[in-house]
C-alpha cells in the first residue's frame, strides 16, 4: 500500500499504529499473540480472532459466537471493520482452518469473503482439526510429492495447500487418466475419491484410508505415490499400445520407423502413381486421411501415431476413454482391409490390361503374387514344404476348372 487514500489510512490506523501488523525480525508480519499488542483491550480482541482460526475444535466453529463476543462489553468493535479483523487475523496466523461456504471447501479467499462472513455467517462452517505428528509428516509429504507451496514452521494451512496441489495436478492430467476403466480398481477408486472431495480434511485424514484399508499415513502416501505413477503414464501407456496396433496393422516390425514402414505399404499399393487408380483409394475417408498423413511426412514417428490415433478413434489421444483402443483397432483394421481389397481390384484390372500378361512384372498382378507368396510361405512354416504343396494342390482341386 502507499499513497494516502482510505486504505492507507485504514491499515496505518489499525494495524500500524496498534503494533498488529509489525517487523518481526527479518520480515513485516502479523503478530500471533494478543499479549504483543500494546492496548490490552485490542490485544483480546484479537486473541479472540487468533483462537477462532487456529485453536483447535471437535466441533464447527460458528462466526456469530465471535462476532457476539466482539460487539459486546466491553469490546463493542463495530461493524464495518470486522471484516477487516476476520482477514488479517486469518492471514496472520497462518490458519490451519477448513472453511465452508453452504457446504462448499472455500479455496480461493478474497475480500468480499470476508465481507460475507459478516452479513450471512450461517452459510459457514469453520473447522480446525488437530493436527498430530504423523499426519503432518503426511501432509508435508504429499505437498512435496504434487508440488504445492513450502511451509515455514508453525505456518500455513498444510491441509488446504495439500489437498490444492492434488487437485490442481489431477485437473492437469489429461482426460484420458482420469477415466474410469484404464486403470486398476485402486486407482480408478483414487481419482473418483478426489473428484467428489467436498471436505479436505476428512479425505485425507479418513476417507482414502478406509478405502483402500490402509492404518498408517506413511503407507497411505506411499499409496498414493504408486496411484500417482500410473494416472500420469496412461497416456503413454495408450500411446504404446496405439503405435504397437499400427505396426500390427501393416506387419511392421517393432524396430522399424513407423514412417518409413507406412511409406513403405502405401508405396507398394498397385496404382497410386495414376491418378485415375490413386483417387479410388481417395474415395474412403479414413483411407483418404490415412494416406494424406504418411505422404505429409512428419518428423517424427511420434507425431504419425499422435495424428493417425485422432484419425482412427476419433478423437485426441488424450481425450480417449476406456473404449477409444478398440474403436481405434476395429476401425484401423477396417480401413486397412478396404485398401487392400481395393487394391486386389486395381492389381488384376493392372493386370488384364498389361499388353503381355504372362510377363513378370511389378506393375502387372505383383500386388496379388506378394500377398499370395506372403499366405503360401506362413503355409510353409507351418506345415513344411511338401505338405503346403500338396494343400495347395488339394485346394487348387477343390476350385476346379472355374471356367
Amino acid at each position: 500500500l502507499s499513497g494516502y487514500g482510505p486504505d492507507v489510512s485504514i491499515f496505518r490506523a489499525l494495524f500500524l499504529s496498534t503494533g498488529i501488523y509489525r517487523e518481526l525480525g527479518e520480515e513485516w508480519r502479523f503478530v500471533s499473540k494478543g499479549s504483543e499488542i500494546a492496548d490490552k483491550g485490542l490485544g483480546e480482541v484479537w486473541q479472540l480472532a487468533v483462537d477462532f482460526w487456529s485453536k483447535p475444535s471437535v466441533d464447527a466453529k460458528d462466526l456469530r459466537t465471535l462476532f457476539s463476543t466482539w460487539q459486546s462489553s466491553p469490546f463493542g468493535i463495530r461493524r464495518g471493520i470486522m471484516p477487516v479483523l476476520l482477514a488479517s487475523s486469518f492471514r496472520g496466523v497462518g490458519a490451519q482452518a477448513q472453511v465452508f461456504e453452504d457446504g462448499i471447501f472455500v479455496t480461493d479467499f478474497k475480500p468480499e469473503t470476508f465481507e460475507r462472513m459478516l452479513k450471512v455467517p450461517q452459510a459457514f462452517n469453520i473447522l480446525v482439526p488437530e493436527l498430530k505428528r504423523d499426519f503432518v509428516a503426511f501432509l508435508d509429504g504429499l505437498i512435496d510429492l504434487f508440488g504445492g507451496p513450502k511451509q515455514k514452521t508453525g505456518t500455513g494451512d498444510r491441509v488446504r495447500n495439500a489437498a490444492q496441489a492434488l487437485m490442481v495436478w489431477l485437473k492437469e492430467m489429461p482426460q484420458i487418466a482420469r477415466e474410469r476403466g484404464l486403470h486398476s480398481k485402486d486407482v480408478d477408486d483414487f481419482v473418483l475419491a478426489l473428484l467428489d472431495a467436498r471436505d479436505p480434511t476428512l479425505l485425507l485424514s479418513e476417507t482414502l484410508r478406509k478405502m483402500w484399508e490402509i492404518s498408517s499415513f506413511s503407507d497411505l502416501l506411499k499409496k498414493i505415490s504408486e496411484s500417482k505413477v500410473a494416472i500420469e503414464s496412461i497416456e503413454s501407456a495408450y500411446f504404446q499400445k496405439t503405435m504397437k496396433a499400427l505396426m500390427k496393422g501393416v506387419q511392421g516390425r517393432p524396430k522399424e520407423n513407423l514412417n518409413d514402414v507406412y511409406r513403405g505399404w502405401i508405396g507398394t499399393l498397385p496404382g497410386m502413381t495414376s491418378s485415375e487408380f490413386r483417387q479410388r483409394y481417395l474415395t474412403d475417408r479414413r483411407a483418404a486421411g490415412l494416406i494424406s498423413r504418411v505422404e505429409q511426412g512428419y518428423s517424427s514417428e511420434d507425431l504419425l501415431v499422435m495424428s493417425l490415433a485422432e484419425l482412427f478413434a476419433e478423437k485426441p489421444l488424450k481425450f480417449w476413454n476406456s473404449s477409444s483402443l478398440s474403436v481405434f483397432e476395429v476401425n484401423l483394421h477396417q480401413t486397412i482391409r478396404w485398401m487392400e481389397d481395393l487394391a486386389d481390384d486395381i492389381d488384376l484390372e493392372i493386370w488384364r490390361q498389361s499388353t503381355d500378361p504372362t510377363k513378370d512384372s511389378p506393375s502387372a498382378g505383383g500386388w496379388i503374387e506378394k500377398r499370395v507368396r506372403s499366405q503360401f510361405e506362413r503355409v510353409v512354416q507351418r506345415l513344411g514344404k511338401k505338405e503346403a504343396k500338396l494343400f495347395v494342390e488339394k485346394m487348387m482341386e477343390s476350385l476346379g476348372d472355374g471356367g
